[in-house]
């Protein structure tokens, strides 16, 4: 029978520890009694904040070009682009009033995860509100969606495009993760630059700018708030909860909402807001959306105490409440338009005329609906030069010093005394593609951590581990039970062990999680993201839990044996144990260099450790192993299913 004991303990050990994480920062907050107090957490706040984005880039020419203008009944729009790097273009929709009198108040738009981008009716919607109130109105595109598809110029099977935006955004991320940088520091600068440009034009007042937006780009309203001075009011629409809850909802984000290190610092969304306590600031949620509002609700009184301690007036923090579920809906978009001209002395909004209906080829700026097929540089190419360039200044390291070098840069914390196990001896089986007898165990390699270990042999006990004095412990590529049932050759091993780390094999959400870019296992990467740690450096701690388990039950020598994943861990733990025998690596990536300038990959996200490429490569961990390093095979850099074995038609799953 195949066992699955274990599916979400991951998860669980990430919501017990924060659940310590939010109980300290319930105790700083409690703490704050006066303006004094709020601005040195306000200080602490702001700095986690900015460490999380790590520097910004230099600002460099816009190079805006207005590729059209369409008039439309009290307001006009400009189709334009402008470049937020280098020849990397931004499309764009600029709304104009007709009739304004002076300078008009400006307004940046973030938008959701659409695949139509500036294009999508609400967010087209909440522009023409505020266009028919005076504002000017900028709405762009992010990366993936509307005119800026990732993938537009390859042929990536038709598995990538902007109608599954967030895979994109979660393929560019993780190579970026490895260059030490994030996708949401490449987000916000669009939104700096973006704000750059509608200040620089001359009928908008620079000292009147907001910023808005729904979903996902309530999160970029959230981090451009943070993040920016010259916005003088936010208002967040359907993002705001606590990381908590997302958690224990199950519920992953897009890459660009795991900000590295935050958890750390012990800081939480609302944190963001309460970066400007004191200034302008509303919050909108729906009743029935998936962010929880219990979250919204919690983060929100957070934030009104400090705003009211910090002299803050009252009604410029606000929280509006509509009953539908996930959507900048009408009732919020009146409430956030409603805000803005309290903040910039404007008179409650006219009633409102229906809204005219603009289609995505009304609002489209380039010729074919692609910044890049209209001269913009591609993405995966600005990443790939900057992890080559990650690469060529990393500082050489000796063969003596790399083991240090690698737990440092993937956090593992190297077992200082032989774990826990269990004995599982009750659920003894056999192997019917080899005819081994499998006897289950589990290391406790960490609290709440249980990595079942099967001793694969022909003759054994279920009561006791007993290993061979030379004992072989196999890493599956992410399932034990499947690798076994394959045979392959591990028939031909006559005692061997295998091992599930956490949160794979009977850890695993399920079988296919792994070909999700948007599962449990990319959701287990981005909390270690939060925490400043390393999914990967988690595992390899598992292996070496493992193999000091095993010496202290009589084996006098380890051998290791890794696939794929499996092939990263064993490497990794060969170089950090050097009392292991031998390793064999068998369809490994070459290097992180390779994974993180493929032009796309399917590899999942725990392969990408943070800023791994300023640190050390896989090259350089194999020559360290020498002779130990027994057999070594690579495999793509793009794909990561072995279509014969791994994928979940041929699990069964």
């Amino acid at each position: 029978m195949r066992y699955h004991d274990y599916p979400k303990q991951l998860e669980e050990q990430y919501i017990a520890r924060m659940r310590e994480t939010y109980a300290r920062r319930v105790q700083r907050l409690a703490a704050i009694r006066s303006p004094e107090d709020a601005r040195r957490y306000i200080a602490e706040v702001r700095q986690a904040i900015a460490n999380a984005f790590g520097p910004l880039p230099e600002r460099t020419p816009l190079n805006a070009r207005v590729w059209r203008v369409s008039e439309q009944e009290g307001f006009r729009i400009e189709h334009l682009t402008f470049e937020s790097r280098p020849g990397f273009l931004v499309s764009a929709n600029l709304y104009l009033p007709s009739a304004a009198a002076g300078p008009a108040p400006g307004v940046i738009i973030t938008c959701g995860h659409s695949h139509n981008g500036k294009a999508y009716e609400r967010y087209a919607g909440a522009c023409v509100r505020l266009a028919r109130e005076g504002y000017a109105a900028l709405i762009y595109d992010p990366v993936n969606q509307g005119e800026r598809e990732l993938y537009s110029l390859l042929d990536t099977g038709g598995r990538l495009s902007r109608n599954n935006n967030c895979d994109g955004h979660n393929i560019i991320g993780r190579q970026l993760q490895a260059c030490g940088d994030w996708f949401g520091a490449w987000r916000l600068w669009d939104g700096i630059r973006a704000l750059d440009y509608l200040a620089s034009r001359p009928e908008v007042n620079p000292d009147q700018l907001a910023v808005t937006g729904q979903s996902g780009g309530g999160t970029l309203s959230a981090y451009l708030w943070a993040m920016e001075p010259r916005f003088k009011a936010v208002a967040s629409s359907c993002w705001c909860t606590s990381y908590l809850r997302d958690l224990e909802n199950a519920m992953p984000a897009d890459e660009e909402q795991y900000p590295p290190g935050l958890l750390a610092a012990g800081f939480d969304k609302i944190d963001f807001f309460i970066a400007r306590a004191g200034e302008p600031a509303l919050l909108l949620g729906q009743e029935q959306d998936f962010f929880d509002d219990r979250g919204l609700r919690a983060g929100y009184e957070e934030l009104r105490r400090i705003h009211e301690i910090l002299g803050g007036e009252p009604d410029t923090c606000g929280l509006s409440m509509d009953v539908q579920e996930h959507a900048f809906s009408e009732a919020n978009q009146v409430a956030m338009v409603t805000f803005f001209n309290r903040v910039f002395g404007k008179p409650a909004p006219a009633p409102q005329r229906p809204l005219p209906r603009l289609e995505e080829e009304d609002l489209k700026v380039t010729p074919e609906g692609d910044v890049c097929r209209a001269g913009s540089r591609p993405m995966y190419e600005l990443v790939a030069e900057q992890a080559r360039r990650v690469a060529a200044a990393r500082e050489p390291v000796s063969p003596e010093a790399l083991p240090e070098r690698i737990a440092c840069a993937l956090k593992v914390r190297v077992p200082d005394a032989v774990p826990h196990h269990r004995r599982l001896f009750q659920t003894r089986s056999k192997s019917a593609a080899t005819g081994h007898q499998v006897f289950r165990f589990v290391v406790e390699s960490d609290p709440g951590i249980c990595c079942v270990l099967r001793h694969v042999c022909r003759e054994g006990s279920p009561f006791r581990l007993n290993p061979a004095a030379s004992a072989v412990l196999y890493l599956p590529n992410f399932d034990s039970q499947q690798e076994l049932e394959r045979g392959g050759a591990l028939a031909s091993l006559d005692d061997f062990w295998m091992l599930d780390v956490r949160g794979l094999g009977e850890g695993l959400y399920d079988l296919k999680d792994l070909y999700r870019l948007y599962g449990h296992d990319y959701m287990a990467a981005g909390h270690a993201v939060l925490y400043g740690e390393t999914l990967l450096g988690a595992r390899v701690r598992d292996v070496l839990a493992a193999v000091r388990l095993l010496r202290a039950e009589g084996a006098k020598e380890v051998h290791l044996i890794g696939r794929k994943q499996g092939a990263v861990l064993a490497v990794l733990a060969g170089v950090l144990d050097p009392e292991i025998a031998t390793v064999a690596s068998r369809e490994a990536p070459e290097s992180f260099l390779a994974l993180a300038t493929a032009p796309f990959t399917f590899w999942p996200a725990v392969n990408f450790p943070r800023g791994v490429l300023s640190a050390f490569d896989l090259p350089e961990a194999r020559q360290v192993l020498g002779s130990r390093l027994v057999e070594s095979t690579f495999s793509s850099p793009v794909e990561f299913a072995d279509p014969a074995n791994d994928t979940p038609e041929a699990q069964g799953a």
